[in-house]
């Protein structure tokens, strides 16, 4: 059917061009060759339907009488009128027209209209710094890893920041210095030319050729239910930071400074280096998340931002950035998350040979995370949610696999599910844990109906009551590694203190866990309802 219909078109346009230039000519009478038969006898066969040079059968010809007759190159017969308004509608138009073609294609007069074949997206070829350009070398490094995370070169530590992104596999970028571990710093950094500092095991570096400065463009913007898809054209793989638009960070737990009250982000930067100039403007339509995309080139200090603006304050929900087929720069948008439509993925803390918090009872915390978390995942199930989890048994998962598959799962929320402990006997209660400030209304939804559970659970006894919920509110800043992730809102979660007796044995009660797992199934589903 498909080629048919591409068949129709061809032949569509070929009638057209088929047209002689005296389109706009004073009309004249139909052009009697074409109502004859080959020898030039009149034609004496029975008309039939859309048979406009009545010779008994319908061709290429008749939809090019009608045509011709549009354009006022030609004038029928009123018979010819008649057999050519093949739709019925009183007037002679393309439509006619089209709908012989379509006959004459072998298709159905009605069947829909062809559709043209997406023009063909060429692959670009990206530059490297494998190839001389003629501006001498240096030394330089290639992203090897999935994800690189960044810190700022800045800072005299390796402390994790939001306004900081991993780098992405094939990214390159040019290395001024190199830091040993020690002191501040848990591994070998480098640091590079455009502000931050990578991990050495995250990349490769090399003696390479100097690299000209980039041109980025927007090529194309798409959206569908899923995602709202800019797609740019750069000149090579250029190092860049995304960086949300958040002025209302806070210093709060352990004196750190990026804790928000609420999420009330109107945009987000894409910062390009050794990018000077960029052009072209996205045509964004049917995105519930974004609403516009605007380039702030800064000549002088060679960088071009992609400022991304959402069409509602503080609703954002994440983004993935990889190269297409073609080589072109894909930043990929959650659009707007739908319970019917729901995937969620559970993170099961500790496990295998880490056990985690151990209990004042014995119990090992890897134990107690897992049964909550399979409560959760039954609860949300059973509501229609498809959930993945990063372990469904007593296996060992290291933090970069329980991140990874956070950035690869494809799901709309990342939660983790843990139980705390202090070299104290004293605390009790319960709390919640973003990194990006986009998080932070899950975080908050989470540990709102956590607190309510556990206020249940120490019905009666009002000195566990007034420490469920801590003094700061128990909605914190942290930056575990499984949380950082860009793709979606991710939370980790404390359900309680299994250093503390009386909570710890409230923690290994199956009625407990089932009463936690249902509060944070709620409060994933209060988020949901909330967007």
């Amino acid at each position: 059917m498909k080629s048919k219909l591409i068949k129709v078109l061809c032949i569509f346009l070929a009638v057209f061009m088929l047209l002689p230039l005296q389109a706009f000519a004073a009309p004249a009478s139909a052009n009697q060759n074409e109502s004859t038969n080959t020898d030039g006898t009149p034609v004496d066969s029975k008309p039939v339907w859309g048979d406009v040079n009545c010779d008994g059968q319908l061709k290429i010809v008749d939809a090019k009488l009608i045509l011709k007759h549009v354009a006022n190159i030609i004038v029928l017969t009123d018979d010819q009128l008649k057999i050519a308004d093949n739709n019925n509608d009183g007037k002679i138009s393309t439509v006619d027209a089209k709908r012989v073609l379509k006959v004459v294609a072998g298709l159905d007069a009605d069947a829909p209209d062809p559709v043209p074949p997406a023009p063909v997206e060429e692959k670009v070829n990206l530059l490297t710094p494998y190839t001389d350009h003629g501006l001498g070398t240096k030394q330089m490094c290639e992203v090897t890893a999935d994800f690189a995370e960044t810190v700022p070169s800045s800072t005299d530590n390796d402390k994790n920041n939001p306004n900081y992104s991993p780098e992405i596999k094939g990214t390159f970028d040019y290395i001024v210095n190199t830091i040993k571990k020690g002191g501040n710093y848990d591994q070998d950094y480098y640091v590079l030319a455009s502000g931050t500092k990578v991990a050495t095991k995250n990349v490769k570096s090399f003696k390479g050729y100097t690299m000209p400065q980039n041109k980025a463009s927007a090529y194309k913007a798409q959206s569908d239910n899923n995602a709202t898809d800019l797609t740019i054209t750069v000149d090579w793989k250029v190092p860049f930071i995304a960086k949300l638009n958040i002025d209302n960070f806070f210093t709060g737990y352990e004196n750190r400074p990026f804790n928000v009250s609420s999420f009330k982000g109107s945009y987000i930067d894409f910062k390009f280096f050794f990018t000077p100039s960029a052009s072209g403007e996205f045509e964004i339509k049917n995105s519930t998340v974004i609403s516009k995309a605007q380039w702030i080139t800064d000549s002088d200090n060679s960088t071009s931002t992609l400022r991304v603006y959402f069409k509602n304050s503080g609703k954002y929900y994440g983004y993935k950035a990889y190269y297409s087929e073609y080589n072109r720069l894909v930043l990929s948008f959650n659009e707007k998350p739908t319970l019917s439509s729901a995937v969620v993925t559970l993170d099961a803390g500790h496990g295998g040979n880490d056990p985690g918090a151990i209990g004042t009872n014995g119990t090992y915390e890897s134990s107690v995370n897992l049964k909550i978390t399979n409560y959760v995942k039954a609860n949300l199930e059973n509501r229609g949610v498809t959930v993945k989890m990063t372990r469904t048994d007593n296996s060992t998962k290291s933090l970069d696999e329980r991140q990874n598959f956070s950035r690869k799962s494809g799901s709309d929320i990342f939660v983790a599910i843990h139980s705390n402990s202090s070299t104290s006997s004293k605390p009790s209660g319960t709390e919640a844990y973003y990194y990006y400030g986009f998080s932070q209304p899950l975080a908050k939804k989470v540990h709102d109906r956590l607190v309510t559970a556990w206020k249940d659970i120490y019905s009666g006894n009002s000195t566990m009551i007034n420490k469920v919920n801590p003094s700061d509110g128990g909605v914190r800043f942290k930056p575990f590694q499984v949380i950082r992730v860009e793709e979606c809102p991710a939370v980790l979660i404390e359900c309680g203190y299994l250093s503390n007796s009386t909570e710890c044995g409230k923690l290994c009660t199956d009625s407990v866990q089932k009463k936690l797992a249902n509060a944070i199934a709620d409060g994933i589903i209060d988020y949901y309802n909330a967007q």
